[in-house]
């Protein structure tokens, strides 16, 4: 056997990327390719009015524009939900999961700032980015919804008509009522609201995608990473192209970053595919980098968890500087460090089993306490004998420069200034 269980498999790809031997969407051009873009909203929260492409179509090199209406009218079906293709997420009336029933353009509205409106395609990716340039569209703004939390809001605008409270599924696990008795029997109550700010996925290379169609076998081909590419196959040939599975070849080649990114049926795997037959010809599109940054990928997020513990504690100690070996080398070297009142990993250890050893511990629940402070207060000491002095009391009444010591902060000329004394810089 060559193989075990558990057992890692050697990497083969890694010598031919670090030479540059790298094959990833953008490298790959096909005969008599052309290019496109995606002209995206600046609006969070609109209605489309009218979309005029007059002007851009007459721009050089342009060979086709498309809308929402070209889209709605070409008979491509919807894009289909990942999560509603792979988990039985619920509404909170017990109804299957929100999906919106959305185009790879946007018809009449947009949701989201970067949704995307009109597909521009031209002999190069200059051309069709300056015709987007030109198309004029009118807008009626509505009114968004900037903060999740306040999505839930009795008067809050629908992101969907369709959708009226804005909820997508809500997700139960557990036993609601049992729930309930613990918490109302609970010793303490812990509570805590965490907002995470706007993440949106930014890998190294892009997302990107070539379609091409061969009209004698009525195939398309796409070039595109992908993490999944057989499912998007599936969702793609059924849901969107409405055509046999046999009828679409996905390549995925080299990919540069992915992390959920590229798991997903996205508007421009559509289009170019769409475009392609259309056009007789392949189509590519690139996704510029702040771009990437816009689309639906991107989200906060907006966490509430409450803990009701019974016969248990959940508290953190928040040590001080600490005095690990790697500190105790640099002091041995002559290095300066902070190595006065610092804390070893025994003296926190000591503190760890102190509190558990204490009868009225649960009283401590759901609170940050520094390791220094408890030390004082049960007597413990580290390895030298000495209790290191309050954090707190560190930090906030010692009005001198170097809170560990009496003596100014020192810097080593390589890191402060640019290499020059206080003076020279002045």
């Amino acid at each position: 056997m060559r193989f075990s269980l558990g057992q890692s498999a050697p990497r083969v790809e890694d010598l031919r990327l670090l030479r540059g031997g790298g094959r990833y969407t953008d490298d790959i051009n096909l005969q008599g390719q052309a290019y496109a873009y995606m002209l995206r909203s600046p609006h969070a929260h609109a209605r489309i009015c009218s979309v005029d492409t007059s002007a851009a179509i007459a721009m050089p090199g342009v060979i086709a524009i498309y809308t929402g209406a070209e889209i709605a009218s070409a008979g491509l079906g919807r894009m289909p939900c990942l999560a509603a293709k792979l988990l039985p997420l619920k509404r909170p009336d017990g109804s299957p999961m929100y999906e919106p029933k959305r185009l790879a353009l946007s018809e009449d509205k947009v949701a989201f700032v970067g949704d995307y409106i009109a597909f521009v395609v031209a002999e190069t990716g200059a051309q069709a980015r300056d015709a987007a340039d030109l198309i004029v569209i009118d807008y009626e703004e509505l009114a968004p919804v900037v903060e999740i939390q306040n999505a839930l809001e009795a008067d809050i605008t629908p992101i969907w008509d369709d959708c009226p409270d804005n909820i997508c599924f809500q997700m139960n696990v557990g036993d609601k009522d049992a729930t309930d008795v613990a918490f109302t029997n609970a010793h303490h109550v812990s509570r805590v609201e965490i907002p995470f700010a706007r993440v949106a996925i930014n890998p190294m290379e892009p997302r990107a995608a070539i379609g091409e169609y061969d009209p004698f076998e009525g195939r398309y081909t796409l070039h595109s990473g992908n993490q999944f590419p057989h499912d998007l196959r599936a969702w793609m040939a059924q849901s969107v192209l409405k055509i046999p599975e046999s009828k679409l070849r996905i390549i995925s080649p080299d990919m540069g970053g992915s992390f959920g990114l590229r798991s997903s049926c996205f508007p421009e795997l559509t289009l170019v595919l769409w475009a392609a037959k259309q056009l007789d010809r392949p189509v590519k599109w690139i996704n510029e980098r702040s771009d990437g940054i816009l689309e639906e990928h991107a989200r906060d997020f907006h966490m509430a968890v409450e803990l009701a513990p019974k016969n248990v504690t959940a508290l953190a100690l928040r040590p001080g500087p600490t005095r690990t070996e790697f500190i105790e080398d640099q002091a041995a070297q002559g290095i300066q460090v902070a190595m006065d009142d610092a804390e070893t990993p025994i003296f926190i250890g000591r503190v760890a089993a102190a509190v558990i050893s204490d009868p009225l511990h649960h009283e401590m629940t759901g609170r940050v306490h520094w390791s220094s402070e408890l030390g004082i207060g049960y007597g413990v000491v580290d390895e030298d004998g000495a209790t290191p002095i309050s954090a707190r009391q560190r930090f906030e009444n010692a009005p001198r420069a170097n809170p560990y010591s009496d003596e100014p902060l020192q810097f080593a000329p390589s890191l402060a200034h640019g290499g020059q004394t206080k003076e020279e810089s002045e």
